[in-house]
């Protein structure tokens, strides 16, 4: 568990790791056999730290751009987050499809009138959703974890649209 929650913590732990320890795990592959987890800020809960949970989030996206040019295949280091505080089903739905309307989505939005789009000039954002696992910390929310738990699966399960105005 890489901890963002309330600290300095450094979002480019990926590619700190591949060109420190270039040897260990160009046998143990980030994402495969070694698993990295972010804990981000709880939003509903944690003000100040609004921001970070925002650029934890993009640097997935970056850390997957890092591990996949280090493999020379398409790889993804981190493909779930830790949601601390959790207390209801909507504050995982909400992490879920910012992740997948407001950072991978993009990709396809225009910048120009010729239609030149995101991913034309940057690439790509992977992966294109993530799993969210929550934290569920107080007592009352530990006896409803169900009704937590539950929601969040279902709405997983229909993968809600994308909303239209984001695309060329």
């Amino acid at each position: 568990m890489w901890d963002s929650e309330g600290k300095d913590v450094d979002t480019r732990v990926v590619r700190k790791l591949l060109e420190k320890h270039a040897e260990f795990f160009s046998e143990h592959q980030l994402g495969k056999d070694v698993f990295l987890t972010y804990r981000v800020p709880n939003p509903k809960i944690e003000g100040a730290e609004r921001k970070v949970f925002v650029e934890t989030l993009y640097n997935i996206t970056v850390a997957c751009d890092v591990a996949s040019t280090f493999y020379k295949k398409e790889v993804t280091p981190f493909f779930e987050v830790i949601l601390p505080f959790t207390t209801d089903s909507k504050e995982l739905i909400w992490l879920y499809n910012y992740y997948r309307i407001a950072i991978t989505s993009v990709e396809e939005a225009c910048l120009d009138d010729g239609g030149l789009k995101v991913k034309d000039w940057v690439g790509c954002f992977k992966p294109k959703s993530i799993e969210v696992i929550p934290l569920i910390e107080d007592y009352d929310s530990v006896l409803s974890a169900d009704k937590i738990v539950e929601p969040y699966i279902k709405a997983v399960a229909r993968e809600a649209k994308i909303p239209e105005g984001l695309h060329c």
